[in-house]
């Protein structure tokens, strides 16, 4: 008779407990799949779901969006350069403030150009390469 050593004994429990989970898995996957391949479909055949938004079209979605952004931004860049003014006019001579009130400026500049350069590709590459009917 052979006589095993203690990490062997361990190593082959630990092999069957491994060998264990991953029947569990296999079995727990192999439900799943049949549950989400075969019975799914089925069940959601005789569902109709409404569609939630007013576009028909992911085109329509995308280009929805893409207004809403900038109509927002066209209206919070005015109020941020009234915020940056009011930063500069309470500066009192506080180099701090003045900085900070400059920064707001550039930044909301910057951010509206990049907003309004945005809208105009998006129209010229909709132009070029949609056709609309």
């Amino acid at each position: 008779m052979k006589s095993h050593s203690l990490l062997e004994v361990l190593i082959k429990g630990y092999i069957i407990d491994i060998m264990k989970n991953i029947k569990k898995e296999l079995l727990v996957s192999l439900v799943l799949f049949v549950v989400l391949t075969f019975l799914l479909p089925q069940i959601s055949r005789g569902v109709d779901f409404p569609n939630p938004l007013q576009y028909d079209t992911f085109q329509e979605l995308v280009t929805a969006i893409i207004k809403f952004i900038f109509n927002l931004s066209l209206w919070v860049a005015p109020i941020m350069f009234i915020v940056a003014g009011f930063y500069y006019i309470t500066a009192a001579g506080n180099p701090e403030k003045v900085k900070t009130a400059k920064n707001i400026l550039i930044y909301t500049a910057i951010g509206l150009i990049i907003v309004i350069s945005a809208r105009a590709l998006v129209e010229l590459f909709q132009s070029l390469f949609i056709k609309t009917p």
